[in-house]
């Protein structure tokens, strides 16, 4: 991407559906962002609300990034261990809709 004049990448976190997990990926991001520093911009996005585990409503998942993962995300991000520029939803029908119940 570097060669072919890219500037800035944002990478997202999103794949994990638990606050561990999150923090984990964001903090990998943290490792490439450094590894790549002067080279490329690396701007990371939590994404908790991105997919509804098996098993799990909108609105319970809903309350586990609002409850849970977001709690996560700052403490790390208050230990300087994370420092994500955004938080994004992924918003779809049948995932996490524009109008919710949370």
């Amino acid at each position: 991407m570097n060669k072919l004049g890219t500037t800035t990448v944002e990478i997202k976190s999103g794949y994990g559906l638990k606050a561990d997990a999150e923090v984990k990926m964001l903090t990998a991001i943290e490792v490439v962002k450094e590894k790549f520093r002067g080279k490329i911009d690396i701007i990371s996005t939590f994404c908790g609300a991105h997919a509804i585990p098996n098993g799990k409503t909108e609105e319970e998942q809903t309350l586990d990034v609002i409850n849970n993962q977001i709690p996560a995300v700052k403490t790390a991000i208050l230990c300087g261990d994370i420092n994500p520029k955004f938080i994004d939803v992924f918003c779809e029908r049948k995932f996490f809709e524009r109008k919710s119940s949370v």
